[in-house]
């Protein structure tokens, strides 16, 4: 799975390495000045940018909350358990189903955190448990596989919201858990973001599970990324 995540850059950064995304409005970045700025320790219900697409427009960056809420939702209690969503059954599932076909998004980052394993049945460690960060060598921005989707509210509001694709780990990070992140190359970004594309017809999961997973680079990082209120360097500190 994946249940944290890095962007260590600034939003000009950002720009630089998609230079492809239509430029924001100004004050994009202003609207929401606490987490515009170098996160170390993102966590699920907080607002982070994220690259969407709407039917006859270019691919834009957006501030979505980490957590999907569907549509038809009668409250957004449940953002916290929706972070991933399973690439095998994305297509299926209720809350995904709709999502997957017309509102799929990337979500930059530069890292993300797992969390090593306990041995089933044993006494429950003393020492917090340790964090994981993987991230791809020379630390380069990346993109994970996303789909999103938008909520009212009773003021007659939206909130925006995503999930992140999860599929079967492979090498490294599978000594660590089973899951880890999808993440879409550089090929794969255009037609995954494109919402005119018809999943039916091009089978888009079965594209990115085609595609070798990256080779991470991993380590044991400070203890400090358990407690999601510790965003800063000291996060990406080993061990």
């Amino acid at each position: 799975m994946c249940g944290r995540f890095t962007l260590t850059v600034d939003g000009d950064a950002i720009f630089e390495a998609f230079d492809w995304l239509k430029e924001p409005d100004d004050g994009f970045f202003a609207q929401e000045q606490e987490w515009a700025r170098p996160r170390y320790n993102i966590a699920p219900t907080q607002p982070v940018p994220v690259i969407g697409q709407r039917k006859d427009d270019d691919p834009a960056l957006a501030w979505f909350r980490w957590g999907l809420v569907p549509f038809f939702s009668k409250d957004a209690k449940g953002a916290g358990r929706m972070i991933n969503a399973r690439i095998e059954t994305v297509h299926q599932r209720n809350s995904f189903r709709e999502p997957y076909k017309h509102r799929r998004c990337l979500v930059p980052a530069d890292g993300w955190f797992e969390w090593a394993p306990t041995v089933k049945g044993a006494p429950k460690p003393k020492t917090p448990k340790q964090p994981i960060l993987a991230r791809l060598p020379g630390h380069h921005l990346f993109t994970f596989a996303g789909i999103w989707d938008r909520w009212k509210r009773e003021d007659g509001t939206r909130l925006y919201t995503f999930s992140i694709l999860t599929r079967p780990s492979q090498g490294r990070v599978a000594d660590v858990h089973p899951r880890m992140p999808v993440v879409v190359p550089l090929d794969l970004r255009e037609p995954w973001l494109d919402p005119n594309i018809d999943v039916g017809s091009r089978d888009l999961r079965a594209a990115l599970l085609e595609v070798p997973p990256p080779q991470w680079e991993v380590k044991r990082v400070s203890s400090r990324v358990n407690n999601f209120r510790n965003d800063d360097p000291a996060c990406l500190e080993p061990a």
